[in-house]
């Protein structure tokens, strides 16, 4: 793959640029052109579903305690920490924020504070998105396997297991990686950057997978991930990430 051909995806809608999973950082995300959009989901008490990194509110909120611990009515009413003008938004809005635009999404499905899936969460979050013709251009994320199992079973097409680098490393090889990949049904691995290097993304295409890359927000980062071949990365820094790709592709024309 040539490097100028590897997908930006802005992680949380570029978290460093914009109030990460706000309205403002997904309607950033499109204006910049970002290849991809990546978000999280959790659910509420009463089944809805919200789009918020952390399985509990106090970190990016105006509130506390679980995320599960509270009616949807009540989620929704709560503010942004960082963005006091905008509320939380809920999966719903977000999907209908993002379908006119040409961009494809990354969902990764959360669990719950104790880790265990929210029961029922991936068939929710499926139907969402096939009820608005984005199943097609989305691809579920998770660092559970079983998430992408119950995932696959609701219908979706694409699913990426998020290896965490305790993960990598206490499974020994990127043999035994891929082997319990394929055994889940999983097309694809996403490996911290700093956990990725040639041999490795090798043995996993050589598996039948496709490799991406998360957490490329340094500049050095996002030139390993553009020149490591890689089908895409997130980046908390779309921004920089898109110029410094399109510099590389400037000089590629240049070159010729």
């Amino acid at each position: 793959m040539s490097r100028s051909a590897v997908l930006i995806a802005a992680h949380r809608g570029g978290a460093r640029e914009v109030t990460e999973n706000s309205r403002a950082a997904f309607r950033h995300a499109i204006a910049l052109g970002a290849d991809q959009v990546e978000f999280d989901v959790h659910r509420t008490a009463d089944g809805g579903l919200v789009v918020l990194h952390d399985a509990t509110l106090e970190r990016t909120t105006t509130g506390t305690g679980p995320v599960a611990a509270l009616r949807l009515e009540e989620i929704c009413r709560l503010r942004l920490r960082d963005r006091r003008e905008e509320t939380v938004p809920t999966f719903e809005e977000v999907l209908d924020l993002l379908a006119p635009a040409a961009i494809g999404l990354r969902v990764e499905i959360k669990p719950g504070v104790d880790l265990r899936p929210y029961p029922g969460i991936e068939a929710a979050v499926v139907a969402a998105l096939r009820a608005r013709g984005l199943l097609h251009r989305s691809v579920i994320t998770s660092f559970l396997l079983p998430i992408l199992e119950a995932a696959a079973a609701a219908g979706a097409p694409r699913r990426l297991w998020l290896v965490a680098p305790l993960v990598q490393a206490s499974l020994g090889s990127t043999a035994r990686l891929t082997e319990l990949a394929r055994a889940a049904g999983v097309g694809e691995l996403g490996l911290h950057i700093d956990r990725l290097d040639a041999a490795t993304v090798e043995s996993v295409r050589t598996a039948g997978l496709e490799v991406g890359a998360w957490a490329a927000h340094e500049d050095a980062q996002i030139e390993k991930a553009l020149d490591s071949g890689l089908a895409v990365f997130t980046t908390d820094r779309p921004s920089a990430a898109l110029a410094i790709r399109n510099a590389r592709l400037a000089a590629d024309r240049g070159g010729r």
